[in-house]
């Protein structure tokens, strides 16, 4: 719970056209005694979208580190370090045990390490049919 006695929810995408499903929960849990986080694992496409026009939707928006994604022996290292300032920058949102956890996003390191940080919360995933 914050603070102020809501129950908090917490949305994960990774890409601009998750957004509006993000926007439609927000909306519609928002009012009903719940706040809505927008966690983001930032995607090239991201400096497309003013996220300043979406910020009154959402009580804190977050852009988080993305790794890299690489199997090459010398960057594998940097994707170490990079992971783990990650799960830093999460354990630091002290996501409460009561909080729901919204996966918006397919398979990125910003939804697989919320999840596994935070087994015993609720998870909601919405994924395209085709996953």
């Amino acid at each position: 719970m914050t603070a102020h006695g809501q129950q908090r929810i917490w949305i994960i995408l990774d890409h601009p056209m998750q957004l509006a499903i993000a926007l439609a929960i927000a909306s519609h849990w928002g009012g009903k005694g719940y706040t809505c986080n927008l966690l983001i694992s930032p995607h090239a496409y991201w400096s497309r979208v003013d996220i300043n026009l979406y910020r009154d939707k959402f009580y804190k928006i977050f852009f988080m580190e993305r790794p890299d994604y690489t199997w090459h022996p010398v960057r594998i290292i940097r994707n170490i370090f990079q992971i783990l300032r990650l799960k830093r920058m999460i354990a630091r949102l002290n996501i409460g045990r009561n909080d729901v956890i919204v996966g918006l996003s397919i398979f990125h390191y910003l939804e697989n390490i919320v999840l596994s940080m935070y087994p015993e919360n609720l998870k909601i995933a919405i994924m395209p049919e085709a996953v």
